[in-house]
């Protein structure tokens, strides 16, 4: 028997080699129509599984608010030095009657804002399937020139009176964080930052005598509500899905996926061009190219796909806390994108209980801002207030003998130590006077 193997054992070596290939090669074209099968019922199932599946729909001009938006941008500029101070009181009076002058000056941008935000769609024409990054940065850039300038005439607006120009400039900013698409981390992250400063607006402006807590309450109470809500939350699930299939389906065409790791977040294509690789990243790039790991590439994206699925089901159902204690799952193999590209839940909870702080604490502001209109002084507690959500219990709460007042809610600091500077911006705090 033994003499009968030896003898053929070239014969044998090579039957062993074509089956071992004819089954390596069975078992890639298995996992392929598997891949298939997952991507199809994503698509029967309204999902976006290419990145051009997040191009907006072609919309009228006359109903596109990024029309406009984008219109205001360039017409805003450079704002004063002084109008960085946000606090008048510091200013000398050369300096404030500059910033103001500046402000009065754009009051023609503020009303194309105004009219932008109440227009009924956005569709910017970002092109993610053309990674065209001069319009990503211009889209994720759009509002931090657009808000600095609402929350300053905002100020202004409130100082001399107009306290519903005031308030219509943080309707404006909400309007503009709730037209943002939820295609993506980077917008979803986008979106909860303009909230907070619209909320932030509106603590400014509530230290003005001519502010009426009774009218901001009832006309901010929805976007209160939307800034809580889950759908913006799974949309940017979706889309950052999308995103990592492209990559993941490159890397099942042949490609290596190191290049795709190092865009795997679309807040990276905001940075730096990626160095070119050394000769040993070459070497390691066409090792994970090859066609000996392909099952291993299309075993990765169907890991992927059950991650993002599984991701989207907590974010609509789960607490809090299910979030954070999910852990990824150890697959026992260095899968690539199911491994980096999975979605963080802990992180999509934090920001989650960061903006329900901002919601809890400028609800309970309004409501403690009501009661002292109409009994004259700052409420005792904060009873039927939203609770911490950091804590589960009632906010800070603080009311002063020279009658003002402090509400807080108990976020931790960042890092053990922090210095008071990182005190003061991490704090989600209401001072009432």
């Amino acid at each position: 028997m033994w003499r009968w193997i030896w003898t053929r054992k070239w014969r044998l070596l090579a039957l062993f080699v074509a089956l071992s290939i004819a089954g390596w090669l069975i078992w890639t074209e298995t996992l392929r129509a598997e891949f298939e099968d997952r991507l199809q019922a994503l698509r029967d199932a309204g999902h976006p599984v290419n990145v051009a599946d997040l191009d907006d729909a072609p919309i009228p001009d006359e109903e596109n608010a990024a029309v406009l938006y984008a219109e205001a941008a360039e017409m805003i500029g450079r704002r004063p030095d002084a109008i960085e101070d946000p606090d008048p009181e510091y200013l000398e009076p050369e300096d404030y009657k500059e910033a103001a002058d500046w402000l009065e000056s754009k009051s023609h941008v503020v009303a194309l804002l105004h009219e932008a935000a109440e227009r009924p769609s956005w569709a910017f024409d970002v092109g993610w399937a053309d990674d065209n990054r001069d319009r990503w940065r211009t889209l994720l850039g759009l509002g931090w020139a657009a808000n600095d300038l609402l929350m300053n005439y905002a100020e202004k607006k409130a100082r001399e009176g107009d306290a519903h120009e005031a308030l219509r400039c943080v309707e404006t900013i909400f309007r503009f964080a709730d037209h943002l698409p939820p295609a993506c981390t980077s917008l979803y992250i986008r979106r909860v930052s303009t909230y907070s400063y619209a909320m932030g607006t509106l603590q400014r402006i509530s230290v003005a005598p001519s502010f009426d807590p009774d009218p901001a309450e009832e006309r901010l109470a929805p976007f209160l509500a939307s800034a809580v809500a889950i759908e913006p939350f799974v949309g940017a699930v979706r889309g950052d899905l999308a995103h990592a299939l492209r990559m993941s389906r490159d890397w099942i065409e042949g490609g290596s996926p190191i290049p795709a790791i190092r865009e795997i977040s679309l807040a990276d294509v905001m940075g730096d061009e990626p160095k070119e690789p050394t000769n040993a990243q070459k070497t390691v790039e066409w090792l994970l190219s090859s066609w000996v790991l392909r099952p291993f590439a299309i075993q990765d994206g169907i890991y992927l796909i059950e991650d993002y699925e599984k991701a989207a089901r907590l974010l609509g159902s789960a607490s809090l806390a299910d979030l954070e204690n999910t852990a990824k799952p150890d697959r026992g193999l260095p899968y690539v994108f199911s491994t980096v590209a999975g979605v963080p839940l802990a992180y999509y909870a934090e920001q989650m209980r960061d903006l329900r702080a901002h919601v809890a604490v400028t609800r309970a502001g309004l409501d403690a801002l009501i009661h002292r209109k109409k009994h004259g002084s700052f409420p005792d507690d904060l009873t039927g207030s939203p609770l911490d959500p950091f804590t589960g219990k009632p906010l800070l709460y603080e009311r002063r003998e020279d009658g003002t007042a402090r509400i807080e809610a108990a976020r931790p600091l960042p890092y053990e130590g922090a210095s008071i500077e990182v005190v003061e911006e991490w704090e989600i705090v209401w001072e009432l006077k």
